[in-house]
């Protein structure tokens, strides 16, 4: 899913959705709902902060998609949210990756079966989608 050139974007620099990936759009109010979520109130102005540390750099795209990556790999830890954040200001697809794709990045699955592929990276829709849907 994110090989070669990058996911396909559109003109205002969004990903183009197609069938068995992430939603192309997650709006800075995704993003705020997802820090009072996952982190308790009087950490949540640092975890912003931190999180501004990636789209500081014209190589920096995908913003609110990469902190919504961000967050769901540091599953509520300032700790591992710098981490994270670190990691995807030196390249933001591993963090794409690592949230969105989980299971397909630990298969290998480009040497599976088109079946198995597709088995494989319907569930890391899934996963994705109930992180980011949860309440």
């Amino acid at each position: 899913m994110l090989s070669g050139n990058g996911p396909a974007m559109d003109e205002r620099g969004e990903r183009i959705h197609h069938p068995g990936t992430t939603p192309t759009t997650i709006e800075e109010a995704d993003i705020e709902r997802i820090i009072r979520r996952d982190f308790p109130g009087d950490i949540q102005d640092d975890v912003r902060s931190e999180l501004e540390k990636y789209g500081q750099s014209s190589s920096h795209l995908e913003i609110n998609r990469v902190h919504a990556a961000i967050l769901k790999l540091a599953d509520g830890s300032m700790d591992q949210l710098k981490l994270e954040t670190a990691n995807a200001c030196t390249d933001y697809r591993d963090t794409l990756l690592a949230a969105e794709c989980p299971n397909d990045a630990a298969s290998g699955s480009h040497d599976l079966p088109a079946d198995e592929r597709r088995s494989i990276r319907r569930k890391d829709e899934e996963q994705y989608l109930a992180w980011f849907q949860r309440a």
